[in-house]
């Protein structure tokens, strides 16, 4: 399976022959890096009035 795990973005840059800090500094360096679709797509939501949930919901909180 694809998809942005840790384990599949260490992967990504394995396959790319960068190890230990270098694969590291490249990830932090891509991460940094705008990315067009993605922000497109998100000012898209935005505009549809799309959120993205930054709290768990209180119906599966556990009880304090």
């Amino acid at each position: 399976m694809g998809g942005r795990t840790w384990a599949n973005i260490e992967r990504r840059y394995q396959c790319r022959g960068l190890t230990g800090g270098a694969m590291h500094d490249e990830i932090i360096r891509g991460a940094q890096k705008s990315n067009a679709t993605v922000n497109t797509a998100a000012m898209r939501g935005a505009s549809m009035g799309f959120t993205i949930p930054t709290r768990t919901p209180l119906a599966t909180r556990s009880a304090r």
